[in-house]
């Protein structure tokens, strides 16, 4: 076989877990269909191979696949143009896959590099270490009213901003921002009967397959609901979106939104209440960002100051939040709020981006 990169003639080399084809001159390494797990098991075993260190809530900036600027590899076995992917997706190690005979080429030093990450990776412990610890904390006291304050009354608690840079335009964030826009104006100066226009195009449980089922995520009830939503869906959605290819977010947000929808309904069989708002597609893009980004920092606005808040605390709280007022509403049965649309959107965003994260990750058992 010839290497993809020199297409220098590979040797076959015998580890203590495989026979593997290395590259003579650029040291690089073909893996034949799962000989890349036990080979990085054998090298986590290698005391010279030291952890990464990386503090609780530090960036760790995630490449993408378009900044990677590289010659095409073909698969060396069959020819077939081998898939750059992010290992581990935020491991920042970039290997190549044939999609075909689903071996692997890493190139020289990336093999020891994934042994690197797996040997402690900050990123698996990251989310549930950092509340334990921040709840432990003896200096929580002296943010403890802001904390508290932020959980229980999120309507005062506004985020401005997130230390998450963007890596290209956000296309079709700003295309759904603009069709809600749209949308209200035209509720506002071309429907002249509002209450018929809601029952038709929002969201009843009591006539679950009807057109509402979709049209009900870009319809707001007032300017304050409308602008709530676009903050939250500009602050969180450009940096989901760079994590899938512009029709795979689109087709995402719409899904988040009927899965809202779907589980709204189910908790509210028989309701002929219309229900409207992006909230619950914008909630699956805010529990997308809590797996793509869980060492991201906040910055909220409270009451009268700015704070930089973990996006795990505050997702974390807004969640909690969202569960406790489904619970007290269906105990009372009086809401003006779709929390169970909020719940399922978020879980579904979570879903989604927990499953493209193994995806990513193709020899998962070996940490």
């Amino acid at each position: 076989m010839k290497c993809p990169v020199c297409s220098n003639t590979l040797r076959q080399v015998k580890s203590k877990s495989a026979i593997v084809d290395v590259c003579p001159s650029c040291k690089g390494i073909w893996f034949d269909s799962e000989e890349l797990a036990d080979f990085v098991k054998l090298l986590l075993q290698n005391e010279k191979i030291s952890p990464e260190k990386i503090k609780l809530f530090s960036r760790r900036n995630v490449q993408t696949l378009y900044k990677i600027k590289e010659k095409d590899k073909f698969c060396p076995k069959c020819g077939r143009k081998l898939q750059k992917f992010n290992y581990s997706y935020d491991s920042n190690v970039f290997l190549d896959r044939c999609t075909d005979c689903k071996g692997i080429w890493a190139d020289g030093g990336e093999a020891i590099a994934i042994a690197t990450y797996l040997k402690e990776n900050p990123a698996a412990t990251a989310v549930g270490k950092s509340l334990a610890d921040a709840m432990a904390s003896p200096d929580l006291e002296l943010e403890g009213p802001l904390i508290s304050y932020f959980l229980f009354a999120p309507r005062f608690v506004v985020p401005i901003s997130d230390d998450t840079p963007r890596e290209r335009f956000p296309f079709v964030t700003i295309s759904l921002i603009v069709l809600c826009i749209l949308a209200f104006l035209g509720q506002i100066f071309l429907v002249a009967d509002a209450e018929s226009f809601m029952d038709k195009f929002g969201l009843v449980s009591a006539r679950f397959f009807g057109v509402g089922l979709m049209t009900f995520m870009f319809l707001h009830t007032g300017v304050f609901h409308l602008v709530l939503n676009m903050l939250f869906l500009w602050l969180f959605g450009d940096n989901v979106e760079d994590r899938f290819s512009r029709p795979g977010y689109l087709i995402f947000c719409l899904s988040c939104g009927l899965f809202a929808g779907i589980l709204h309904c189910v908790f509210n069989r028989g309701s002929a209440i219309p229900v409207i708002g992006a909230s619950g597609m914008v909630s699956g893009i805010m529990g997308a960002y809590l797996i793509f980004y869980p060492s991201a920092n906040v910055t909220v606005f409270c009451w009268y100051r700015t704070i930089e808040v973990p996006v795990v605390l505050y997702l974390g709280g807004w969640f909690v939040i969202q569960l406790t007022s489904a619970f007290m509403s269906r105990n009372s049965d009086v809401s003006q709020v779709a929390w169970c649309a909020h719940i399922g959107g978020f879980i579904f965003g979570v879903g989604v981006a927990y499953f493209k994260k193994l995806q990513n990750k193709p020899e998962h058992n070996i940490t």
